[in-house]
């Protein structure tokens, strides 16, 4: 407290500022910094990422035949 009494509050809160903007864009540019992945780890989420999709697949499917089952409950 004693040095931002004798900083001043506006400093202070400039040097709190800039020290989150730092952060910020370190947090942001992170990815750039990565490793890469290896290819075991690439094909296994390309087999998750398809694992997804049919079961997405599925449960539009499943959707799409509940819809017509109401729609044909509440019409008869």
């Amino acid at each position: 407290m004693k040095l931002v009494r004798q900083v001043g509050w506006g400093r202070a809160l400039l040097v709190l500022f800039l020290i989150w903007l730092l952060v910020l864009v370190l947090f942001a540019a992170s990815p750039v910094f990565r490793v890469p992945s290896s290819p075991e780890a690439d094909s296994h989420m390309t087999q998750r990422l398809a694992r997804a999709f049919h079961d997405l697949e599925v449960l539009k499917r499943q959707n799409a035949e509940l819809r017509s089952l109401f729609k044909d409950i509440s019409v008869g």
